[in-house]
């Protein structure tokens, strides 16, 4: 976690960037996979240099608080997810009993409001994650880790045709419910190991790969067209 000030509103009130990333190892090599990798713009708080920092869940202390427990849980959730169909359900929903607990001054800010037409926000990547039409997205997301990149040590080619039908299935659940902050923050996470896993795929790998990923993520479709 990187916070960086951007603005001293007051002498005790600031304005920030934070930057959110976690990594879980694979198994049987050095690699560490990328699990979140999020800049998040939104965030006002209060701090006199005092304050503790507390865990929040079911009950508001103050909006860093709120924020640094809000990712803590997301990245447990993204992590156990990866280990187990649905595992990170608890820390998910742990998520969401944040936003829940939110005072009404603080719900209606723009890095928490469940309104407004962009959707890319903590509410929204909670609400994408929770939502029965992405339950898809996250099996393959299993898939992913656990089927795929955890056996291709041993097992490279069966390992690169698993993600493949995994990627598969992320295009398809992204036909279901389009342009996700949830989808935003796959590709942005996973573009460049997506890329080098398959630039040793045959020709057929990469073609599918292109077109899916292409259409998940447009505005990187030069990254995806070095597959050739």
């Amino acid at each position: 976690m990187q916070i960086t000030i951007t603005e001293e509103v007051q002498p005790t009130i600031f304005k920030a960037e934070f930057v959110f990333q976690s990594e879980r190892p694979v198994f049987n090599s050095t690699y560490s996979s990328p699990m979140i990798s999020v800049i998040d713009k939104n965030v006002t708080f209060a701090f006199n240099g005092l304050n503790p920092i507390l865990k929040t869940t079911n009950t508001f202390y103050d909006n860093l608080s709120a924020i640094v427990s809000f990712y803590a849980y997301y990245a447990l959730g993204v992590d156990y997810d990866s280990f187990r169909i649905n595992g990170g359900e608890p820390y998910f929903q742990r998520c969401m009993d944040v936003i829940t607990s939110l005072p009404a001054n603080y719900a209606n800010d723009e890095g928490w409001k469940n309104d407004g037409a962009g959707r890319r926000n903590r509410y929204w990547l909670t609400e994408n994650v929770l939502n029965p039409r992405l339950r898809q997205f996250r099996q393959a997301y299993y898939e992913y880790h656990r089927l795929s990149l955890d056996k291709m040590f041993d097992e490279p080619d069966k390992s690169r045709a698993i993600l493949l039908s995994a990627i598969t299935s992320m295009g398809q659940a992204n036909n279901d419910y389009p342009n996700t902050y949830l989808m935003q923050m796959f590709s942005d996470t996973k573009k460049d190991e997506i890329v080098e896993i398959f630039k040793i795929g045959d020709k057929g790998q990469k073609t599918k790969v292109k077109t899916i990923m292409s259409v998940i993520d447009p505005s990187r479709s030069d990254k995806y067209n070095t597959l050739n």
